[in-house]
């Protein structure tokens, strides 16, 4: 299994679009790993998790074949996790010679009204929309990719207009904890891990959206995440062998990329970066 990030920010990006703060300024004369776009990750080459606003820049960047993502799932419904207005273009007159002219996406009822919204306000043709097969899904109820993935969704901690999720991802025996965008778990989401999980994951992604400063409520600064971490290794989720990797950055976090790299390390976790890739 291989897991590569294509965005590694939150909502605004790094630099944030209209910010002049230090950080921001810094990021934006540095680039490099200083530079974060909206949240986005790819398993292997045919899983794609969330769609954000910037899609476009990671295929270009990354030589993505979009459209050989046979599979979407979505975390919830902000839009620098899913923008489905970009879905008007798959297919038809915009995109000829698809390696796979359907993409099957697995979300929460907010995100399908919210496709649907855009749908009719955008008129997306049912030439387009037939090709987009949506699958509601709720938390604790493990579902399959064909028969390469195993998937269950998990309650995540974040937004109270919705059941935002996260997931775990099994390929084989390889299982791929992708935490984003959460607080703390919720205890139902602990309890089912460390009654279910055979043994520890193989790579945990942890929301850390606010770096040094403390969280508010749906997300985890990185202080958070060093309690959440050693909850999870007492719930045995996680252990030594376990990749643990830093992800969802702000610029109100107030942490640069080697400042943040230096941080986690002191806790046996890395800080992921825009284009940053981890085999399993």
């Amino acid at each position: 299994m291989k897991l590569k990030y294509l965005g590694t920010a939150a909502a605004e990006g790094i630099p944030a679009l209209f910010c002049r703060c230090e950080l921001c300024r810094t990021a934006l004369e540095r680039g490099g790993r200083d530079i974060k776009t909206r949240s986005q990750a790819i398993v292997n080459s045919d899983l794609l998790i969330d769609f954000p606003c910037d899609t476009y820049m990671h295929v270009i960047r990354e030589k993505i074949d979009l459209s050989a993502c046979r599979w979407l799932l979505v975390t919830h419904a902000h839009e620098d996790h899913f923008y489905p207005a970009d879905f008007g273009i798959y297919g038809d007159c915009y995109a000829h010679n698809m390696t796979s002219e359907k993409l099957e996406i697995y979300c929460n009822s907010r995100v399908k009204e919210m496709f649907d919204a855009v749908s009719r306000e955008i008129a997306i043709p049912d030439s387009i929309k037939n090709n987009l097969l949506f699958t509601v899904v709720s938390a604790f109820e493990e579902f399959s990719l064909g028969d390469r993935y195993r998937v269950t969704p998990l309650k995540a901690n974040h937004s109270p207009n919705e059941n935002a999720l996260f997931y775990l991802i099994r390929e084989g025996e390889k299982q791929l904890l992708y935490a984003h965008d959460t607080g703390h778990f919720p205890e139902e989401t602990t309890d089912y891990l460390a009654n279910n999980l055979v043994r520890p994951v193989d790579m945990l992604s942890l929301d850390a959206t606010l770096g040094k400063n403390h969280c508010y409520d749906g997300h985890m600064g990185f202080y958070e995440c060093f309690d959440m971490l050693d909850i999870l290794k007492q719930r045995g989720i996680v252990d030594d062998n376990t990749v643990v990797v830093f992800n969802h950055f702000s610029h109100n976090g107030m942490l640069l990329h080697d400042e943040a790299s230096e941080l986690a390390a002191a806790h046996g976790a890395l800080v992921s970066y825009d284009g940053m890739q981890v085999e399993l």
